[in-house]
């Protein structure tokens, strides 16, 4: 006999009396020893002697008593550390121990030729170096392989040359072609140690949803596939639980663990009205969540797209982009003049051979493209943690550089609803009666207006006399309110045309109007006795947000629509200087394409798939983009319908850039004092030449730093969930 905890799941459970009846009625069973039901994570803990009963006959005893369950095992949150790829493995070992060895061979008595058995098992066991540098020259792309294998046969030529002269100083040259070769490896060791670690990363993201998902249908949760899970649908998540899709929490608090698509460990509270992502992990209580994107759409998966595209990209836009590609050629053409200089100076051949392995072996090619790659990412966990999602390398490299942003007006200056702001009844209208009019009329139309109208009537409390007075115009109700005939909504213009008298009401009309009101008249039979004003709001932060654009050097051009006294009326709310009414999708592209230059980068911040077309558009920015609303090409991803979280785009891609120029400053810094310190200096001040191995060991530190500095691109874990 053993006695077994589960844990379930209850659906439904919102008050406590409901708690203790499910309690009271499962501690009656045989066997169970000990029942506690948790209200707030909708769960209940069991322990019972699992030869007297079984989980499907306490399930079946939940579900007597009113309520949905089954099985929950609580999921094992575990904790995915970077594989850590060795950096010093056997070969190297070895190969390290044989670079001195050559060094013995220097001592008069051995025979020079005695260097080279050193030097060929280095040869073996760096053998890996040889093919990839004749890929690199294939493909025309020389990178830290090609340098090294130049500088390597620089270094073994010299050696048999001086063998076949029986000079000992071949011993010193064996080991610079061996400390080259073993530089060189460690640095292609350290390169494929970063990528396995970047594709560990890629893979735990794209492994990291759950395989199924509790579902909210109506009064009944069920358990699905992750790949069943479609958008406005309700998923109930619990603690432990992994999130399986991105979507904004309707009900419930949490303590979320974000850290998979931010990059930060320290928890975030999520509420209702908060955005959830794909991918992070409630560590405590329980979120009701409506779904708004899934599968490949969701952020961690878009993440994933962007992190692959950009370890496939070799170096960020930057000043130094040119420099980095022909910095082969630069560190060969000034290894070789340098050379040629000290040997016509000193008339040594042995020291201008020095200076010219000594230069080549100084330049870290890889640093240029790994420091851009390690900065992308962290930039874009940065943007991620703020709702932002880039969908390309091109947006976060040109957002910062932004110089014109085209507006559409809903969802970005304006809400997309209209929402009543006057609700007017005539002198000899009973502000209940006209009410309950006006819900008749507007609750059968399906208009824009008629939608705001019937929101607002829906809030509005009817008091009882209001009530009593409505029951005593038809005995029927409202029923027989909604099928009379000489009810009707007119807009003012239409009114006019019906030959309404509109002389009392036109003053106000025309008030309401420069406000940037749109008007419905409410009419029985001829007479008008009220109207409704509505228009759509300015979003609270709008005119601080174009007022900055504009105090950045922003040419901020916005396209309004709805009547020319709103956008009239929207204009001057704004203080926007350049607004285009009503532009057709032929205008948007010629406006497009004038402004699309090589020095002036744009982009268009809609909430809608565009009608134009948007190929001049440098870009295409999507708010609040959902699955039903998403688009392939848009380049930047705002998940809240705030038009300042562009600005932090831009923030982010600004500061992207000065810290890819910077650390790339860096690596050319280094790289112009190392050759002339190795080719001029060093030489000038101590008549000889800098010792090979220690410019090796100079652009393997480099890389080292470069590689293992400051890990902003996601070294946190990732959480996956296994239910």
């Amino acid at each position: 006999m053993a006695i077994i905890t589960k844990v379930f799941s209850v659906a439904n459970i919102t008050v406590q009396a409901s708690a203790e009846t499910v309690e009271k009625r499962i501690h009656r069973l045989p066997g169970v020893q000990s029942v506690s039901v948790s209200r707030k994570d909708m769960t209940m803990s069991v322990s019972y002697e699992d030869t007297l009963i079984d989980e499907a006959r306490i399930i079946q005893e939940v579900r007597r008593s009113g309520y949905q369950a089954y099985t929950h095992e609580m999921p094992r949150v575990i904790v995915h550390e970077a594989r850590k790829i060795p950096l010093l493995t056997k070969e190297i070992r070895i190969l390290l121990a044989l670079c001195p060895v050559s060094l013995l061979f220097c001592i008069p008595g051995f025979s020079p030729w005695f260097a080279f058995l050193p030097l060929i098992a280095a040869i073996f066991l760096s053998r890996e170096i040889f093919p990839a540098a004749l890929k690199e020259i294939r493909e025309l792309k020389p990178a830290d392989a090609a340098i090294s294998t130049a500088a390597f046969l620089v270094s073994f030529i010299y050696t048999a040359d001086l063998a076949l002269r029986s000079e000992n100083l071949s011993g010193l040259f064996a080991f610079y072609a061996s400390a080259i070769l073993a530089g060189a490896v460690l640095r292609r060791r350290m390169v494929y140690a970063e990528k396995t670690q970047s594709d560990d990363s890629l893979k735990r993201m794209r492994t990291a949803l759950p395989a199924s998902a509790s579902v909210q249908e109506g009064h009944t949760e069920t358990l699905r596939d992750i790949r069943e899970i479609k958008e406005d649908q309700k998923v109930l998540v619990r603690p432990g639980e992994t999130i399986c899709a991105d979507g904004e929490v309707e009900r419930g608090f949490a303590l979320v663990d974000e850290s998979a698509i931010s990059g930060q460990e320290k928890p975030v509270e999520k509420s209702e009205g908060s955005f959830v992502y794909a991918g992070s992990v409630c560590l405590n209580g329980s979120l009701e969540i409506r779904v708004e994107r899934v599968g490949s759409a969701t952020a961690m998966m878009r993440f994933a797209d962007l992190a692959e595209k950009t370890g496939s990209d070799t170096s960020f836009q930057s000043p130094f982009k040119s420099f980095g590609r022909y910095l082969f050629v630069y560190a060969l053409v000034t290894a070789v003049l340098c050379a040629f200089g000290w040997y016509f100076l000193s008339h040594s051949l042995d020291k201008a051979m020095m200076v010219l392995i000594s230069v080549l072996a100084c330049p870290s090619l890889q640093a240029l493209s790994l420091t851009s790659q390690k900065s992308l990412i962290a930039a874009a966990r940065e943007a991620a943690s703020e709702h932002i999602l880039f969908t390309s390398v091109e947006a976060l490299e040109l957002a910062g550089r932004c110089g014109s942003v085209f507006l559409d007006q809903d969802n970005t200056v304006t809400d997309q609803e209209l929402t009543v702001t006057d609700f007017l009844a005539a002198p000899n209208m009973s502000m209940g009666r006209l009410e309950y009019i006006a819900y008749a009329l507007s609750s059968r139309s399906g208009s824009v207006f008629a939608r705001a109208v019937t929101r607002y009537l829906r809030s509005r409390r009817i008091s009882a006399v209001d009530a009593r007075e409505f029951s005593q115009l038809s005995s029927r109700g409202r029923d027989a309110l909604q099928s009379m005939r000489r009810c009707r909504t007119y807009a003012p213009e239409d009114a006019l045309d019906a030959g309404i008298d509109l002389s009392d009401w036109n003053e106000r009309i025309t008030e309401l109007q420069s406000e940037g009101k749109r008007i419905l008249l409410f009419a029985e039979e001829n007479r008008i006795i009220g109207l409704a004003a509505a228009r759509r709001a300015v979003i609270e932060e709008a005119p601080q947000v174009l007022q900055e654009m504009k105090d950045r050097g922003l040419d901020v051009i916005l396209f309004t629509d709805g009547t020319a006294a709103e956008a009239e009326w929207l204009c001057n709310t704004l203080q926007a200087d350049n607004t285009i009414h009503l532009p057709s999708s032929e205008e948007k592209e010629k406006l497009f394409a004038h402004l699309s230059t090589a020095d002036n980068v744009t982009s268009y911040i809609t909430s809608v798939p565009p009608a134009a077309d948007c190929r001049n558009i440098d870009i295409l920015t999507m708010i609040s983009a959902g699955t039903k609303y998403d688009e392939k090409d848009a380049g930047i991803l705002l998940s809240r319908p705030k038009i300042s979280d562009f600005l932090k785009a831009m923030d982010c891609s600004a500061s992207l850039t000065d810290e890819i120029q910077n650390a790339q400053m860096k690596v050319i810094i280094y790289h112009a004092a190392a050759i002339i310190i190795t080719g001029f200096l060093f030489p000038a001040v101590f008549h000889t030449a800098v010792p090979a191995v220690i410019s090796a060991a100079a652009s393997t530190f480099l890389l080292y730093q470069v590689v293992n500095g400051k890990k902003k691109d996601g070294s946190s874990s990732v959480r996956e969930d296994k239910v």
